[in-house]
């Protein structure tokens, strides 16, 4: 039986008789690597916590954004399933096929089914961006178009030409934190703009070690990922963006008075198992201890839990020092 938790929380094995049996809403989550939206929904709550909103009116504007851009997150997966399939990227037991379900190479969608995903996605997500968009105003719609070259074009040409990371960077970075913060606020200041740069090195750094974990395989299909470019210089790369995430924060914590974004210290212990991974090559088979269904990811499991307490601990630390604190004073 496939459950919700498994579904939110990692890609599961789906056979065609399980698929038959899920909801259509399960079976979109499914569909759209649920599990990955978070990412989205981690950095629009920091720009949330920077920002403050303090109507119903910048409550709902920042309600429609957070949706806007989830549904863009999810479309651009689907996307990118997509085209990796129809290029033939996918098949012949390709990485991406290996660590969880990929329902148009399992033959649980046909093309054309799969095709109403991203239509009804990507419709929905166009819908709420104008929504937003009109009502935001300023450069908001700047933001938008942005957004959207980044999900129409990462796929391709931008992930085969060493730019996805830099895209990855982009968007989660100062797309989202200082648009969803503009949405919120109208403007938005230096301070804001570096806080989004150090948020937008988390998912970074869990992009770069999924691209160096596969990088064997993107370079026989001829995918051109930074990884690929760098070779042995990937894995230093990586462990220097750990480490400058954690001093980026604490300076902006100093520099800019967002004491909050020292909560990245709570990534630390994290931060120094993802550091012991990097010095070693992956092993050659699935250790004993390691789950099994995340291999063969490696260091991307080891980037995603530093990633993740990243994020946690400078949304944390933001939300402490922006709106409870003044509350309770």
């Amino acid at each position: 039986m496939v459950l919700l938790k498994d579904v939110l929380f990692g890609v599961p094995a789906v056979d065609h008789q399980q698929w038959a049996v899920l909801s259509g809403f399960t079976r979109w989550l499914i569909a759209t690597r649920a599990s990955v939206l978070p990412l989205t929904l981690f950095a629009v709550t920091f720009a949330l916590c920077l920002a403050q909103p303090d109507s119903l009116y910048q409550w709902s504007l920042a309600g429609a954004s957070t949706l806007a851009l989830t549904l863009a997150h999810a479309t651009n997966n689907l996307i990118n399933d997509y085209i990796d399939h129809r290029t033939g990227l996918d098949r012949d037991n390709y990485f991406r096929v290996q660590y969880g379900v990929h329902v148009l190479e399992s033959g649980l969608v046909t093309p054309r089914q799969f095709l109403r995903y991203i239509i009804g996605t990507g419709t929905s997500a166009l819908v709420m961006g104008l929504a937003v968009c009109w009502f935001a105003g300023g450069l908001t719609p700047w933001f938008a178009l942005a957004g959207a070259f980044f999900v129409l074009f990462y796929t391709y040409p931008l992930k085969h030409f060493a730019l996805g990371e830099l895209a990855v960077f982009l968007v989660w970075g100062p797309l989202m934190v200082v648009g969803t913060y503009m949405v919120v606020n109208g403007s938005a200041d230096f301070a804001v703009i570096s806080a989004s740069f150090v948020y937008g090195l988390g998912p970074t750094i869990v992009i770069l070690a999924k691209h160096t974990d596969k990088a064997a395989h993107d370079r026989e299909k001829e995918i051109l990922t930074l990884p690929v470019v760098l070779g042995s210089w990937a894995r230093p790369v990586i462990a220097a963006a750990v480490i400058a995430q954690v001093l980026l924060a604490v300076a902006v914590a100093i520099e800019f008075g967002l004491y909050g974004m020292a909560g990245i210290v709570i990534a630390v212990p994290a931060a120094l198992r993802c550091l012991k991974v990097l010095r070693e090559k992956t092993p050659v088979a699935c250790p004993p201890e390691y789950p099994v269904q995340a291999w063969p990811l490696w260091y991307t499991t080891f980037a995603f839990r530093y990633a993740r307490d990243a994020g946690l601990g400078l949304t944390l630390g933001v939300l402490v020092q922006n709106i409870l604190l003044p509350v309770s004073g």
